[in-house]
Order: C-alpha cells, then structure tokens, then sequence
C-alpha cells in the first residue's frame, strides 16, 4: 500500500458518504469500522487497483468504485488513468464512457459486437507470489494451454482495468485461479456482463478457494470452462 492509495481511499469515501446520504463507504486499504449493519447500500472502493504497477510507473492500474445493495453489485465505475476515461458498468446491462480529456460520453460502447474465434483471442492470466504454489502450478499450466490455441496471454494484474479491457474489446478473457473476492471482483464482473460477456466464479475443489473467470464469448468460455474442469476446478456462472 502507498500514501496514495490511502489518500484517495480516504478522499472517496468522505465524498460518496457526503454525496449520497444514507450509503456507506469503505476502501479495502483503510481501516473504517464495521459497515454492514450501517446501510443496505455500500461503496466499495479499490483506490488503486495494481498498486506496484503504479508504484513501479507501470501504466495499469485504474481506480474502482462499485456500489453494492443488501450484498449485491448494481453499479461500478472505473477509472483509467492511462486513457483519461471512466467507465461505467450496471446490473441492468448498461455500459457508459466518459472521455475526460473531450468530456464526451458513450452509451452502451462497444456498439459492435466481439465475434473474435477462439484462435485470435487474448487472455490475461493472474500471477502473483499471493497465490499458493497449486494454484500458480495450475495458472503456468492454463498459460500453456491458452498459448497453443489463442493469440496469446498477457499478465496486467488489475482486475477492474482488465474488466474494462474486456467491455472495449482489447481482452477477451480473464482468468483468476485464486485470489481474494470482494473489493473488485463483483466491479469486473458486471463489466463482463454489461458488455455482453459472461462471468463465472471458480472454486478449487481440493482447497476450496476462489476464483473468477470473465469470457467476451461463449466459445472462448467454453474452451476455458472445458479445461478447467480437467484440472478439478468447479466453475459456476454468475448472472
């Protein structure tokens, strides 16, 4: 954690808890007391999603705001600070663009639908030392398989950034074998969704922990889903 995740964690929650009474805040790098019993409808806040990129000056990392109501996401926003644009994903399906730089905004972007084969996709893959030996055991072994059918693999690691990757077509899926769910998960997945895509959450059924599985097809979802059943991973579609 930085100075600066901190300082705009502590900077979102005061503004979202001013800007719209009755909502509580919380940002996963501060420590704000118990919300749950505070309010039904909760911001959840990553003030840097790809905190050692940024801290390494490495262009990708976006700040992400979802507000979830009675435990369920209706509504996420990210910010890209490489492209100066924030986008905006919600539960009834709705994408939204806003260029900072034209102050211009995009309804429902991509207009054009993802018809990309399973061959000329591009899939980002989750590494970190975080993960347990199995489950970066089992990512060096989807990177293998994904490279000898799909145009390649990229490791970005910033989930809500990718998840944005995915609505504007440069990502076509995302893969998280293990990590921790909550402050960005439900954010990247109602992008998926949002933009016609899918999501699906993992579980590891020797350890029980969980993952997540964004796909802009069905194809490519099902070529993902396929093979990760063989490695004993249990996927389950979120709708």
């Amino acid at each position: 954690m930085t100075e600066t995740d901190k300082n705009i964690g502590s900077h979102l929650v005061a503004i979202l808890e001013k800007e719209f009474s009755g909502t509580c805040a919380a940002s996963e790098d501060i420590e704000t007391g118990n919300t749950k019993n505070k309010s039904d409808a909760l911001w959840k806040i990553d003030p840097i999603d790809g905190t050692i990129n940024f801290s390494r000056g490495i262009p990708l990392y976006s700040v992400s705001v979802a507000l979830e109501r009675q435990g369920q996401p209706v509504l996420a926003a990210v910010y890209d600070p490489f492209d100066n644009v924030i986008l905006i994903a919600t539960s009834d399906r709705r994408l939204i663009s806003y260029n900072r730089d034209s102050r211009s905004f995009i309804r429902n972007a991509p207009t054009r639908p993802n018809v990309r084969d399973v061959n000329s996709s591009l899939i980002s893959v989750m590494i970190t030392p975080k993960m347990s030996t199995h489950a970066r055991a089992l990512s060096y072994a989807l990177i293998e398989h994904s490279v000898r059918h799909t145009l390649g693999v990229r490791i970005l690691v910033s989930h809500a950034l990718e998840a944005t990757y995915l609505a504007r077509q440069r990502l076509d899926a995302v893969v998280v074998l293990e990590g921790k769910d909550g402050w960005t998960w439900s954010t990247a997945a109602l992008f998926a969704r949002a933009s016609g895509g899918r999501a699906f959450s993992i579980s590891d059924r020797k350890t029980g922990r969980p993952g997540l599985l964004l796909s802009s097809r069905s194809k490519l979802a099902e070529f993902l889903t396929e093979w990760l059943e063989t490695v004993d991973l249990k996927c389950l579609e979120e709708r």
